[in-house]
């Protein structure tokens, strides 16, 4: 293993760390380069075994230092990414005053539901619910509806 092959992958791994954008190009970087079964310096690491033992000790020794920094440059970048992600300008802006969503919790009472049931029937029907006061004036009940007044006087009556 020359050592401009370490220098050239120094240089890549440089260039992919810069480029990540989010964690997760980050960690495909990280194990395009430290990657225990694929990583491409985890595989020189790998070869030394074949090599004579004074250079396997010079290039082990590059290779070693070649990891600490590209494992230093991931996690100082995806410590950036993190607090990046965590920033106020990041996250949804809330509202407190706005009314909360009321728990559900129970059930309807069974009167509530067949209202509800009948008022849905009528709607789809064609007719509207219209609320009003529980307890109307005499001159709605009988004055605008053109009935004489000796006739409600009798209706009271009953």
């Amino acid at each position: 293993m020359p050592k401009i092959n370490l220098k050239k992958l120094k240089i890549e791994a440089k260039k992919g760390i810069k480029k990540a954008r989010d964690l997760k190009s980050l960690n495909e970087v990280f194990n395009r380069y430290l990657g225990k079964r694929q990583g491409e310096l985890v595989r020189i690491l790998r070869s030394l075994e074949k090599l004579p033992k004074r250079k396997r000790a010079k290039i082990g020794e590059e290779a070693n230092k070649l990891k600490d920094f590209i494992k230093q440059k991931i996690e100082v970048k995806a410590e950036k990414m993190r607090l990046i992600e965590a920033s106020p300008e990041k996250t949804e802006w809330l509202d407190v005053t706005i009314p909360g969503k009321k728990p559900l919790l129970g059930h309807l009472h069974p009167l509530t539901q067949v209202k509800r049931k009948t008022e849905e029937i009528f709607e789809n029907m064609g007719f509207s619910v219209v609320e009003g006061p529980e307890i109307e004036t005499e001159w709605y009940n009988f004055d605008a509806l053109n009935i004489p007044l000796d006739t409600w006087k009798k209706i009271i009556r009953l």
